[in-house]
């Protein structure tokens, strides 16, 4: 029996660490971006001008058949690109 729980708990560690890296700003910018071009330098724009590049390369992973982010990691490369922003 404690075989399981334990077994249990490093099961729900491993998911736990799985979800906190799928929603990592900076891994998922590294990782989705550089699908189509080379990853621009975060401090280049201001926050708002991230929001609107996010918002049009949105619609061009779309017209490209490709995933749109979710809200989740649209979130959270926002948010990594706002901190670093100029």
């Amino acid at each position: 029996m404690k075989a399981l729980l334990l077994i249990a708990g490093v099961l729900l560690a491993a998911s736990s660490q799985a979800d906190e890296a799928k929603l990592d700003g900076k891994g998922l910018f590294e990782s989705r971006c550089v699908a189509c071009h080379q990853l621009p330098e975060p401090d280049m724009l201001n926050q708002r001008q991230w929001l609107h590049v996010m918002n049009t390369m949105q619609k061009r992973m779309q017209q490209a058949g490709m995933p749109p982010l979710n809200n989740e990691e649209f979130n959270a490369i926002s948010a990594y690109l706002g901190e670093r922003a100029r």
